[in-house]
């Protein structure tokens, strides 16, 4: 996984608002090299991106997915803890009121 210098600073950023509790980021191939790595860009482009799209289309942001998923302490709690979630992750995480924020906006910081 590759990201900017200023990566950790954009994902926790929303977390300055209080009523979010997860922030997750979608990612992307980037510049694949070979076969096996073109494919995983395919996939990711053909497949992932479309279904989180659909997902959040269907249930609203309730989830966080990927390679970065940054929870609040008290929404975890609020989940039961990471016992409660241990059946999802690594990849996936839904929380009760996941990332959404009062005014409806989803939490993707632009990384």
């Amino acid at each position: 996984m590759r990201v900017e210098r200023d990566y950790l600073r954009r994902v926790v950023q929303p977390f300055a608002d209080g009523a979010v509790g997860l922030v997750t980021c979608p990612y992307r191939g980037f510049l694949p090299k070979g076969l096996a790595s073109c494919l995983e860009a395919l996939g990711i482009g053909a497949d992932f991106i479309p279904s989180v799209l659909l997902a959040l289309a269907l249930e609203g942001p309730t989830f966080g997915f990927g390679s970065t998923i940054a929870v609040r302490a008290e929404a975890l709690d609020r989940a039961g803890g990471f016992r409660a979630i241990a059946m999802t992750w690594p990849t996936t995480m839904s929380l009760p009121g996941g990332c959404a924020r009062p005014d409806g906006r989803r939490c993707f910081p632009s990384t």
